[in-house]
């Protein structure tokens, strides 16, 4: 089987494309790297549709987007309103005292996009896990029903 030329997974922002998607931030607030977000809707740029996002949020019942749907990762800043991008997984920088390599991680409750390793009370949404001291592994896209 022949491999994968190096030109189809060039990399940009130190991430493959395979996974990242050019999002843009529909709050009035910046999202930080590592914010877990769900699309909330498309923009119309000239001849080009993109995604919109916001934060996701673990308590939300009535919108079932923010909790069932396709949960993304921000890979980089985006300021309101400004373009970012998010991906399926990513490897971010948290505070992981008291857990271990392994150990789950949950959306937290509230719309701030945040986890932590306890269960929300609403989603119980699994999103990642703790990779080592001070790395986690976030992947709410392919963790979707575990």
């Amino acid at each position: 089987m022949p491999g994968i030329p190096s030109r189809m997974v060039s990399p940009d922002y130190g991430f493959p494309e395979l996974h990242k998607i050019r999002v843009t931030n529909s709050t009035l607030s910046t999202i930080e790297r590592g914010t877990i977000v769900f699309v909330d809707g498309a923009v119309a740029s000239g001849d080009d549709t993109g995604l919109t996002v916001a934060p996701a949020d673990g308590t939300a019942t009535t919108d079932a987007d923010t909790v069932q749907g396709l949960l993304l990762v921000m890979l980089t800043m985006a300021k309101a309103g400004q373009e970012g991008l998010a991906g399926l997984y990513a490897v971010v920088a948290a505070d992981t005292t008291g857990l271990s390599a392994g150990d789950p991680l949950y959306l937290k409750d509230g719309a701030t996009g945040e986890f932590s390793n306890a269960a929300g009370s609403t989603s119980g949404r699994l999103v990642g896990h703790v990779l080592a001291a001070g790395q986690v592994l976030l992947c709410p896209a392919l963790l979707r029903g575990v």
